[in-house]
């Protein structure tokens, strides 16, 4: 075996170490750089790749979009800051974070010259919006503001995303339907229930204050339910948590039937998880049209889905603030799996005071890398883009899937860079000076001034 025994502390416990191993950049500090991280280290029972690795994140902290994009009352998903911890302190390579250094294209040909290999995974961080007529029109913003804003991102506006409407409850459209809008919804909604939880004080008693009156939450799906992009996790939890919130939470027969054509049908029968999905939504929210008219009438804080829906216009009043959102119907088309949706010309108009598009999120290439860059990941070979330059995660294969999904893409970046290194002679030890930034030693006293202050 072409290795080397390395003894670690602890009786009985040995790594097993590459004849060779390199120094390693990599770019961003979420997910999947740290799992990059993890599968390049050497353990009891595979030889490790690297033998530095440094960390250049933008933000002062560590840990991306588990810190702040996870919504503040899923304390469970940011558990896994925890483990990425131990991977960092417990490693038995020299790993050294450099936050609050941010990488463009000619600090890219610098890492290139010194590491032996570069990994971007800094992520997708921007948000889309539709170009709609009249949507210039104030409070129409992007999820990637609304999440920055109860995460207590450093880029978040200064300002709350909520506007103040006075006597009545606030009207918010949400544009799809992933987690990220079943996130939104649910923060709304949750009131006084988010007190224990990772939101910002800030956000917190924005929220109380420009929902006192109620708020009444309204998500849009230009396709059918069987199309429905967030997971049952997240449904189970809006539904158990009506009581408690008092809110109701409401689906229309009519959307239902209309999205079940015989092709989502044959997707259902092809999907389990999606088909569970439909199942509990009509045992539990679904209701004749009517039923759902009369609660939202009734009531001043709800929530409802309406399928088949496409946003097409926005109306502003005189100041320039959103006032109402014109839908228009939609119709499937096309094959099981491949189906459009398709303008009716059948429209209604809702009110609205806050238009979230929540559409996804968007990437950018570094400079230097924009030949390498299509449909908002980079264009690359099981993660290998050019030269010495690799990818992981959303920049890989765009902004898609749950945190665990970023532990495949970095197994597969990481084997392909163990390929292409096989052989090959290991740089000297990087002297790169740019990006002192903040050190995992400061990023610890940040973290506990935030325990300690909140």
């Amino acid at each position: 075996m072409n290795s080397l025994l390395r003894a670690t502390r602890g009786p009985q416990r040995q790594l097993l170490c590459a004849a060779k191993s390199y120094h390693i950049a990599v770019v961003g500090s979420g997910p999947s750089a740290l799992y990059a991280l993890k599968y390049m280290l050497p353990t009891t029972k595979a030889p490790g790749l690297a033998t530095s690795v440094t960390v250049f994140e933008e933000l002062p902290t560590p840990f991306g979009l588990v810190r702040s994009g996870v919504a503040p009352d899923h304390e469970d998903v940011k558990n896994v800051q925890n483990d990425f911890t131990h991977t960092i302190e417990t490693s038995p390579v020299p790993v050294t974070f450099r936050g609050s250094t941010k990488v463009g294209g000619a600090e890219l040909s610098e890492l290139k010259a010194a590491y032996d290999a570069v990994i971007l995974a800094h992520g997708c961080g921007s948000g889309s919006k539709l170009d709609l007529p009249g949507s210039p029109a104030a409070n129409v913003v992007s999820s990637i503001d609304v999440v920055r804003w109860y995460n207590g991102h450093p880029y978040a506006s200064e300002s709350s995303p909520l506007p103040v409407v006075e006597g009545r409850p606030l009207e918010v459209v949400i544009v799809g339907t992933g987690n990220v809008s079943i996130d939104i919804a649910r923060v709304l909604l949750k009131g006084d229930l988010l007190t224990p939880s990772d939101v910002t004080t800030g956000a917190l008693a924005d929220l109380k204050a420009r929902t006192s009156a109620g708020v009444r939450v309204r998500i849009l799906n230009r396709r059918g339910l069987a199309q429905s992009a967030f997971t049952i996790k997240e449904i189970r939890e809006l539904i158990k948590l009506q009581a408690p919130a008092a809110f109701t939470f409401t689906v229309t027969e009519e959307d239902v039937e209309l999205g079940l054509n015989p092709a989502s049908e044959e997707e259902l029968r092809e999907s389990r998880p999606k088909k569970r999905i439909v199942d509990l939504l009509r045992k539990e929210v679904v209701m004749p049209e009517a039923e759902v008219e009369a609660l939202a009438a009734a009531g001043d804080r709800s929530l409802a889905i309406d399928y088949l829906y496409s946003p097409c216009a926005v109306s502003a009043d005189d100041e320039g603030n959103i006032k109402s959102l014109t839908i228009e119907r939609q119709s499937l088309s096309g094959e099981a799996g491949s189906q459009r949706a398709t303008g009716t010309g059948e429209t209604k108009e809702v009110p609205c005071d806050l238009l979230i598009f929540s559409t996804g999120y968007k990437g950018e290439p570094l400079k230097g890398l924009e030949d390498h860059f299509s449909g908002g990941c980079y264009v690359h070979s099981r993660g290998h883009i050019k030269d010495n330059v690799y990818c992981t995660g959303w920049i890989k294969r765009g902004a898609t899937g749950i945190v665990g999904s970023n532990i495949a893409d970095a197994r597969e970046t990481v084997a392909t860079i163990k390929e292409r290194l096989e052989g090959m002679a290991a740089k000297a030890q990087p002297t790169v000076r740019y990006g002192e930034g903040v050190s995992w030693e400061g990023w610890k006293k940040i973290e506990e001034y935030e325990a300690t202050h909140g």
